[in-house]
C-alpha cells in the first residue's frame, strides 16, 4: 500500500490550458503510459479462450418459443437462448432501453444482453431502483480496481 501512495505522490497535474489549435489529448500527459503487465495478458488469453467455449455451447443450445411475463401480468413471445432482456425491453420503449441497468429473471439479477434460457418473470430495472444502484455502484468499483490495477500494477 505504501508503494501505491508513493506513487501517487509523485504525479504531478498540470492546470495550464493548452495552447489553442493544440488538438493534442492534454489528459494523455496526467498518466504515464506503463506497460501491461503479462498477468493481464494472462487473464485476458484465459477469459478469451472461456468466452470461446461458452459462445460455441450457447449456439448449440435448443431455441425454442418461451413466454415473458412482465410485472404488469402482459407477455411477450421470445426464443430461448436468443431473446435478451435488452430485446424486451426496446420492444416496450426505445427510452426504456437507454435506462435499462440490469434485469431480473424470476428474482435473479440478470444482465441486460445475457439472453433468457426459458419462460419466466421480468423485471426492467433502471437507476430508480435501489437493485440498479446497487449493480451500477458495483460495476463502477470495478472498472476504478482494473484502473487502478493497469496503473499502479
Amino acid at each position: 500500500m505504501a508503494a501505491i501512495a508513493e506513487q501517487a505522490a509523485k504525479l504531478s497535474l498540470n492546470d495550464q490550458k493548452p495552447a489553442k489549435g493544440n488538438k493534442k489529448d492534454s489528459s494523455a500527459a496526467l498518466v504515464p503510459q506503463m506497460e501491461r503487465p503479462e498477468f493481464i495478458e494472462h487473464r485476458n488469453r484465459i477469459f478469451d479462450e472461456l468466452f470461446q467455449k461458452q459462445q460455441e455451447e450457447i449456439a448449440n443450445k435448443p431455441r425454442e418459443d418461451i413466454v415473458i411475463t412482465l410485472p404488469d401480468g402482459s407477455t411477450r413471445d421470445g426464443k430461448s437462448w436468443e431473446t435478451t432482456p435488452m430485446d424486451i425491453a426496446n420492444g416496450i420503449s426505445k427510452s426504456l432501453a437507454k435506462r435499462l441497468v440490469i434485469a431480473k429473471v424470476d428474482n435473479v439479477l440478470w444482465d441486460t444482453l445475457r439472453p433468457l434460457e426459458a419462460s419466466c418473470k421480468l423485471e426492467l430495472l433502471d437507476f430508480e431502483s435501489e437493485e440498479a444502484k446497487m449493480v451500477y455502484w458495483h460495476s463502477s468499483a470495478h472498472v476504478l480496481g482494473e484502473a487502478c490495477e493497469l496503473h499502479f500494477g
